[in-house]
């Protein structure tokens, strides 16, 4: 009987030390994933400034949705979110997407 006792009480604080692994584990696991979004970034970044050296551009213009999106929109609190895409026109622009996706192609 005591020894069921203890087990029965025991029962509640193995969920808790459980969850508190668990819970590290994810937290470790959502550190790895931005750690890694980082690098993917860090990475789309230099092949863009690579292509603008090539071709002598001052400026880049990317997705301006998924940066915003991807830099937690929410917390910076400007209220709700509303997809808007427009075309950028100007006399002396590039559309450099089908070679940035070739760049893309010789990930190594």
């Amino acid at each position: 009987r005591n020894a069921q006792a203890i087990d029965d009480a025991m029962k509640p604080i193995q969920l808790k030390m459980d969850m508190a692994k668990k819970k590290t584990a994810l937290e470790l696991k959502l550190t790895e994933m931005k750690l890694l979004e980082q690098k993917i970034f860090d990475d789309i970044c230099g092949r863009a400034a690579k292509l603008a050296t090539i071709h002598h551009l001052n400026l880049i213009i990317a997705d301006p949705i998924d940066n915003i999106l991807g830099e937690e929109y929410n917390s910076f609190g400007l209220g709700d979110w509303h997809e808007l895409k427009s075309p950028v026109i100007g006399i002396n622009t590039l559309d450099l997407t089908q070679e940035m996706l070739q760049e893309m192609k010789n990930i190594q």
